[in-house]
């Protein structure tokens, strides 16, 4: 998940908190308008200047790093509708969205997923100018529409979802005939706790384009898996148009998870790569990683709650709870989720020492990106085990990211960078193993790994 997509969905969201007193205006309603309208110019005119530049891997590198930065001016012009424009206060006015959060969230969506629609047509119309393609603009909607869908679906639904579930409950909880006694928000919370973990996945293998493995080919990764998690878990093959090499987990309970491994990573990773990498993802699993990222959201926002309750209530304090509820948020998600890959990374050596990835390769007629795989088990100690899978980090990301040095050494908000995981585990096998390993000053290496791995 990136910052900016956490921060338009939270802030965009928390807008609708802020105490404003007054009815959004037309006049400011149409001056927001045409400032959007200047966005989308000034958008397209970057997105026309890069279509005309060869297709290079810098230039495009070049382009994307500025419709990044666009989205993020974005999502600053919808805050700024929301909040300096008023249009926040409207579910406060409006009859039709004060009796539903859930309308109430999709409005406070709407000017930040309206933005970012625009910085998506813009990157669509400019690949079909690199492809020398003409595209109509009506054709041109349902794709930029599917590509908004992919991109913040897995996010918005499920908290969609749960306010739907609240409105429902608020609504035909009180008038039901078992509910005495009952608040609809304990109805709420028991609803959502068994409706959320399992849309998760489903949605997951329905917004990305996913199908199950070749069983062919690597039937011995769901046997990997098996042996490492237990039965249950879905392991499947995301289609990404061979754009990236990538890996994720979804799901937080057992026959309601999957393992999503991309395309791209399935041709071109050597198998003792993708055994290394699968390890990584099942330690997540087995470690409850993904339990431990979604619990580190709620402190900030509990603090803020009892904050507002029991100390402060008034406008001021509301705001500045929220802003320190995002803040704390963003903290804590930070180093939860830094430590749990540094976390994953050892338990996949482990895991990788005590079941050997490739001693499964014989059970099926496995091959990898056209080549026969190894068929021998991998039998190495810690420090050597670390080293193995430092290379295996360094080579898929190499895959995606070529052989710039800076982006070893380039740490995201969810991951850690290469240089960093492999000199944490590399320190981790030396403490273990009791002495210095005899390569521990070598470099490290020069790509960084994809998101999810």
């Amino acid at each position: 998940m990136s910052l900016y997509l956490f921060l338009l969905v939270v802030c965009s969201l928390a807008c609708g908190l802020i105490p404003l007193d007054r009815p959004p205006t037309p006049v400011g309603g149409g001056a927001w308008i045409a400032l959007v309208a200047v966005f989308g110019t000034i958008v397209h005119f970057v997105a026309n200047r890069a279509s005309g530049v060869a297709q290079t891997k810098f230039s495009s590198q070049s382009f994307a790093d500025r419709l990044e930065l666009w989205r993020w001016v974005g999502l600053g012009l919808a805050l700024a509708g929301l909040i300096g424009f008023r249009f926040a206060a409207a579910i406060r006015f409006s009859p039709l969205l004060v009796e539903s959060i859930f309308l109430q969230a999709i409005f406070l969506l709407s000017p930040a997923m309206s933005l970012l629609a625009i910085t998506l047509a813009a990157e669509h119309f400019a690949s079909q100018c690199q492809r020398h393609e003409r595209g109509r603009f009506r054709s041109a909607i349902p794709r930029i529409a599917v590509a908004l869908f992919r991109m913040v679906g897995w996010l918005t639904i499920p908290i969609l979802t749960l306010l739907l579930i609240a409105d429902i409950s608020r609504w035909v909880w009180p008038v039901a005939a078992i509910s005495a006694g009952i608040p609809s928000g304990l109805v709420t919370l028991v609803l959502a706790a068994l409706a959320i973990p399992f849309l998760v996945p489903w949605l997951a293998n329905r917004i990305w384009q996913t199908r199950p493995l070749d069983d062919a080919h690597f039937g011995w990764l769901v046997e990997l898996s098996e042996r490492v998690v237990g039965p249950g878990l879905d392991v499947r093959r995301w289609d990404t148009g061979m754009e990236f090499s990538n890996a994720a987990v979804v799901g937080f309970f057992p026959r309601a998870r999957s393992l999503l491994l991309s395309d791209r990573l399935l041709r071109d990773a050597s198998a003792e790569q993708l055994g290394l990498l699968t390890l990584h993802e099942l330690a997540h699993l087995r470690r409850g990683h993904l339990w431990m990222r979604a619990l580190a959201v709620t402190p900030g926002w509990l603090l803020a709650v009892a904050w507002v309750r029991w100390v402060d209530a008034g406008p001021l304090s509301l705001v500045l709870a929220n802003v320190a509820a995002i803040w704390v948020t963003l903290g804590l998600l930070r180093i939860v989720a830094h430590t749990t890959e540094y976390d994953a990374d050892r338990v996949a050596c482990q895991l990788a020492i005590r079941f050997g990835p490739l001693s499964l390769a014989p059970l099926t007629p496995c091959t990898t990106g056209g080549q026969p795989i190894a068929m021998n088990p991998i039998e190495t100690d810690l420090r050597e085990q670390a080293e193995r899978y430092c290379a295996a980090l360094r080579s898929v990301g190499k895959l995606g990211e070529g052989t710039d040095t800076a982006a070893a050494q380039r740490t995201s908000w969810m991951h850690p960078s290469i240089d960093a995981r492999c000199r944490s585990l590399r320190d981790w096998a030396d403490k273990a193993a009791g002495t210095p390993h005899p390569q521990a000053d070598r470099p490290i290496g020069v790509a960084t790994a994809s998101e999810n791995l």
